[in-house]
């Protein structure tokens, strides 16, 4: 067998693409640069259904600054929120020579145990945008398509041989005024360029879903060679579930992609919905702008619809049938996309894929369970694909780009529609290094009251700090202000959050003075001296 015919079977694309990473820079085995950037997410709650508009807009105007870089992906990775340093930075402002300070540390360390004991896996979701400054698929350069054809060819025939082409010496060089003007674009999301640790371990992390892993270790592992970062077993259990252990380490994991959408995806809000659920899911969007010409352009595919359709109705009306409601339905969807078209409007092609985890197969299966049930409710088509679990995996690694040879479960849409999906929020209340007092609430109803419900339905913890506004140098404070306001139903315990906060703030403060003053309190005070 020669090695043309290795490199065309299905393990060409289970081959390592990665060569080399520099800072927010990832030069792949081909010679294609991507430049990779983690947006923080806009705090926006259930109710501000303006905010949501106002944002969407504000994202549409950035992927649409996008469109002559052809591709991009979005990554919504739960990442795990160790929660050490967090406690760390409270007890620094503990008096660890007053009496009082074993109780201090009493109390952080039951918070701790509590918080892993109710909650086991603690996460918070990060995003990640990824747009190819360089792609082997998109050039205007034929000596440079060729030149990175045969390259990606000889590295991998190399890799097989368990040899490796020296990575090129300051390749970043050359890209770095290309990325300066890629990252001025995307300035109205506030994107923020991952150092090099940070590149390295997302690149690795793909390979360890749903595994308790050390950061430090891992960068390590990758950064002495690149060729370790898929180092992991994988393999099937029941026939079509993905088993991957490394070391002592074992997860289960289900890629899972949408196959059909709703017609209408207005206020979809899909992100939205997936941050509710009780246990960690990624997402991944690998985003193909459309072009006007090509056998697999957008337009072109919506002329031989049309084309179909027509024909369908031909025969319909020659049979004397009234027409079909769907067939009705697809012509004036159709005839939409052709405005569209003719309007210059940005449109994609995407596939979007769940990525699940369990530790045990059982736990997978559940989960499973109730994504299905979950996406049921909003109109959304969400499928095993047993037979497609390994191309979905590779498929999805950063800086793989949809190509001709991906047709299965692409959605295309217009941009507009595309940022319904609601991208780069999330629900915050409180602080980012606090003492844990509940849970979000991601229900808009109310819960009548079973406070044991609603806890069990929320995976993300709510941190409050009274004193964090007075500190300085704190990143994303935007004030001084120490005020703090407590509302709610009568009766609903807001006197009893506000002296709990107070005697955990002294109680872990030794070197703090606190006076604390409640109104209701006072005036009972009032009340009882003058009867």
């Amino acid at each position: 067998m020669s090695f043309s015919d290795v490199l065309n079977s299905r393990d060409k694309y289970m081959l390592n693409s990665l060569w080399d990473i520099h800072e927010n820079l990832i030069l792949r085995k081909d010679g294609s640069v991507s430049a990779v950037y983690r947006i923080p997410p806009k705090v926006i709650n259930s109710p501000d259904f303006k905010g949501k508009e106002q944002f969407k807009e504000s994202v549409y105007t950035t992927l649409s600054s996008l469109r002559d870089y052809h591709d991009f992906e979005i990554a919504m990775i739960p990442m795990d929120q160790d929660i050490f340093p967090r406690f760390e930075k409270i007890a620094l402002d503990i008096d660890w020579e007053d009496g009082a300070a074993p109780l201090a540390e009493y109390l952080l360390n039951g918070m701790v145990e509590k918080l892993y004991d109710s909650l086991g896996t603690i996460y918070e979701y990060v995003y990640y945008l990824v747009v190819p400054l360089k792609s082997i698929h998109v050039s205007i350069d034929l000596k440079s398509v060729v030149g990175q054809g045969y390259r990606s060819l000889r590295n991998s025939t190399l890799s097989l041989l368990g040899f490796r082409e020296q990575v090129p010496s300051n390749w970043y060089e050359k890209y770095q005024h290309q990325e300066k003007l890629l990252k001025s674009t995307l300035d109205m999301l506030d994107a923020k360029r991952v150092s090099t640790g940070e590149n390295i371990f997302i690149q690795r992390l793909q390979f360890l879903r749903g595994m308790v892993v050390d950061k430090e270790t891992e960068i390590t592992f990758v950064g002495d060679n690149m060729e370790n970062v898929d180092e992991v077993n994988i393999e099937f259990e029941h026939v079509n579930i993905m088993k991957f252990s490394n070391m002592d380490e074992v997860s289960y994991v289900a890629a899972l992609p949408i196959d059909t959408l709703p017609e209408n995806v207005s206020y979809l809000h899909l992100q939205e919905e997936i941050e509710k659920l009780s246990f960690p899911v990624e997402t991944r969007f690998k985003v193909q702008f459309s072009t006007p010409n090509g056998i697999f352009s957008l337009p072109n595919k919506a002329k031989r619809s049309r084309r179909r359709l027509k024909n369908t109705m031909d025969e319909a009306d020659e049979a004397d049938d009234t027409q079909n409601v769907s067939v009705v339905r697809s012509r004036f969807l159709l005839e939409d996309l052709k405005e569209k078209v003719d309007e210059d409007v940005p449109l994609v092609s995407y596939l979007n894929t769940l990525f699940v985890t369990g530790s045990t197969i059982d736990v997978l299966k559940s989960r499973i369970d109730i994504l299905f049930s979950v996406f049921s409710q909003l109109g959304i088509s969400l499928v095993r694909a047993n037979a497609d679990q390994l191309y979905l995996f590779y498929k999805n690694r950063f800086t793989e780009v949809l190509t001709k040879s991906d047709r299965n479960f692409i959605q295309p849409m217009s941009l507009e529609g595309f940022c319904e999906n609601l991208f780069f929020m999330t629900k915050k209340v409180g602080t980012d290094v606090g003492f844990p007092i509940g849970r979000i609430d991601y229900q808009s109803d109310s819960w009548q009251g079973d406070y044991k419900a609603a806890i069990a339905a929320s995976s993300t913890p709510v941190y409050v700090n009274l004193l964090q506004a007075n500190k300085q140098g704190i990143e994303g404070k935007v004030t001084n202000n120490p005020h703090v306001g407590v509302t709610g139903e009568t009766g609903s315990g807001k006197s009893y959050l506000i002296k709990l906060l107070f005697y955990i703030t002294v109680c872990s403060r030794c070197n703090v003075c606190m006076l604390i003053l409640n109104e209701k309190s006072e005036h009972n005070i009032k009340r009882y001296s003058m009867s």
